[in-house]
């Protein structure tokens, strides 16, 4: 983070939330004193996560036509873990503040909805290394946006061994299939009310 920070020399700034499991105050506070701008700890609820993006990317568009990221940085929200950074100059591209939280949630599901049909296709084929890489894929995209019950589906399937998938692959499959559609609605209808005006 202090890499980073040093890097950009006082130019364009990279927002930086960082995902921890890590839920200690001095977390917190290390994570925010080294540059982070938003430090959210796990589980991740995805309406705070896509709630923190939003911010910086309104903070972001207010930059680009002010005195630059620095200045038009928010309040730091609490949160830890893993980086999402974007260049502050590159927010524009995303269009509008809604704009950019639509993208971001289809292409969740467009990219996953492709993957668990990849993951289907591997179990049927006993091709169990790649469903293993695939089914990992799922995993980091579903924590990261905060579909924490999918996540766990994944991580609790990653753990059988070939034999257990070879007996009950498919169903493995049919019940993320069936997390991601919750997922899926939740986060549909999170936009939904976005829109609205409803959250």
């Amino acid at each position: 983070m202090r890499a980073l920070r040093a890097l950009e020399g006082g130019h364009a700034r990279t927002p930086v939330v960082i995902l921890s499991a890590d839920v200690a105050e001095e977390a917190r506070q290390e994570a925010l004193a080294n540059g982070a701008d938003v430090f959210l700890p796990k589980p991740i609820q995805a309406a705070r996560l896509l709630d923190a993006i939003a911010k910086l990317c309104q903070a972001g568009e207010a930059a680009a036509g002010g005195a630059g990221w620095r200045a038009a940085r928010q309040q730091p929200s609490r949160s830890t873990g893993r980086s999402t950074t974007r260049r502050s100059g590159s927010w524009k591209g995303l269009g509008s503040r809604s704009d950019f939280m639509d993208k971001l949630v289809r292409v969740f599901i467009d990219d996953n909805a492709v993957l668990i049909e990849k993951m289907q296709e591997a179990v049927d084929a006993k091709h169990y290394g790649e469903f293993r890489s695939l089914l990992h894929a799922l995993k980091g995209s579903a924590g990261s946006i905060g579909a924490d019950d999918l996540a766990r589906t994944c991580s609790r399937v990653h753990q059988l061994t070939e034999v257990e998938l070879r007996a009950r692959g498919g169903q493995h499959v049919q019940a993320i299939r069936a997390d991601f559609e919750i997922a899926r609605g939740e986060l549909t209808s999170y936009l939904q009310k976005r829109k609205s005006g409803a959250v």
